[in-house]
């Protein structure tokens, strides 16, 4: 096969610069930035501890009796 001065390359190579250019972009979203994550570590830990607290109060509130267990 004879190639001309402009010539288009060929679809492989096309796939290729494409698949490249895919994982060049891919790469550099995964980058993560360790104060943001510390951060969203810290919030986390904080919800579980006000979930936790306001369950343990629901329950104070209400008076919660444990259910009596019938032996037979």
């Amino acid at each position: 096969m004879l190639r001309h001065a402009g010539a288009m390359p060929p679809p492989l190579l096309l796939h290729l610069l494409l698949l490249l250019l895919l994982f060049l972009t891919a790469t550099h979203c995964m980058k993560f930035d360790a104060e943001r994550l510390a951060a969203r570590q810290r919030i986390d830990a904080k919800w579980d501890l006000l979930d936790a607290s306001s369950s343990r109060s629901s329950r104070r509130g209400r008076q919660i009796q444990p259910k009596e267990i019938s032996i037979q």
